[in-house]
């Protein structure tokens, strides 16, 4: 019973952003590879890969791009641990629609508390990436009321 629910709210998170109309209209997606704390991304990765274009960051210095993400194979362990394409064409911000972006909270006004290094904040607020439909994805326990925010910070478009 334990693993059913695990697998339907793995799920979840995937239909709920199937429904969104940015989706069905996005040609590729930006999404993240889940740290142990944060929603996983691995049932969108697979039900996607072939539907839609897919790109995963890569974190090189202080600078974050995106890169093709061509299934399980292309991946290697990347900054600060996590798994990023390797050998992958870059995916530039203008050819990105929708992006699914991690955190540590977010509020009902689409405010996210990231992990401190702006690495999000940055790439979303670059000239080339405003056009770029932005959902936060967390899980209930870290909506909250209010995150502290900057000027600099980047609010979501839609949060689940």
């Amino acid at each position: 019973m334990k693993n059913t629910l695990r697998e339907a709210l793995k799920n979840f998170y995937a239909e709920q952003i199937e429904q969104l109309p940015q989706f069905d209209t996005a040609r590729t997606v930006a999404l993240y590879y889940a740290l142990p704390d944060e929603v996983t991304t691995l049932p969108m990765l697979r039900r996607w890969l072939g539907v839609k274009r897919l790109a995963l960051p890569v974190v090189t210095g202080g600078e974050m791009t995106f890169h093709e993400y061509n299934g399980p194979g292309c991946l290697v362990t990347g900054a600060f641990g996590i798994r990023e394409p390797s050998g992958t064409a870059e995916v530039k911000a203008a050819e990105i629609d929708l992006m699914l972006v991690p955190g540590m909270a977010f509020d009902a006004s689409g405010g996210r508390l990231g992990r401190g290094g702006g690495y999000y904040d940055r790439y979303l607020a670059r000239p080339d990436a405003t056009h770029i439909y932005k959902v936060g994805i967390c899980p209930p326990h870290r909506l909250v009321e209010a995150v502290p925010a900057e000027p600099h910070d980047i609010k979501m478009d839609t949060i689940i």
